[in-house]
């Protein structure tokens, strides 16, 4: 399953995810579940997720925790809103999470209720292999076209 995403930038977001989640779960005994799955939303995207037909990688972070009601479910995206203590958090998590999701041109749903706990899901279109990427296309047109000029790709991913 492969997504076009900045890795620096994924990290961020699932990072942000499971410290909301692991704080959910403070005082409590309970659990933090990642999904992965692969969606093919090609016949009908549901209206919440304001996306394109096509096909679709979801990560979700749900956890067991306390759950959010309605009032904060409706601003936990906005720039530094916080249900945390002061000096615990700056509530630019979510914020950050949302400005990397829709970068990416993907959506996020959320499912929490009081005392229910929090699925929190990520949406990104799925690409058809590893390295199809329009920067490494046009790091391979930039080769093609000048004489003299060199590409260095460097991953740790085999």
């Amino acid at each position: 399953l492969y997504v076009e995403a900045d890795a620096t930038q994924l990290h961020q977001v699932l990072m942000n995810l499971c410290t909301n989640a692991w704080h959910a779960l403070r005082g409590s005994t309970g659990r933090i579940e990642l999904v992965l799955e692969a969606l093919d939303l090609s016949a009908g995207v549901p209206d919440e997720l304001h996306l394109p037909p096509g096909h679709y990688a979801r990560i979700a972070v749900r956890d067991t925790g306390c759950g959010m009601d309605e009032t904060t479910r409706r601003r936990m995206f906005d720039p530094f809103f916080t249900t945390k203590p002061v000096n615990e958090g700056t509530g630019l998590g979510l914020a950050v999470v949302q400005g990397i999701v829709a970068e990416h041109h993907g959506a996020i749903t959320v499912d929490s209720a009081p005392g229910h706990g929090t699925t929190v899901s990520i949406y990104l279109p799925q690409a058809t292999e590893p390295g199809s990427g329009e920067a490494e296309i046009a790091a391979a047109d930039a080769v093609t076209r000048g004489a003299g000029e060199h590409v260095l790709y460097v991953d740790d991913d085999e």
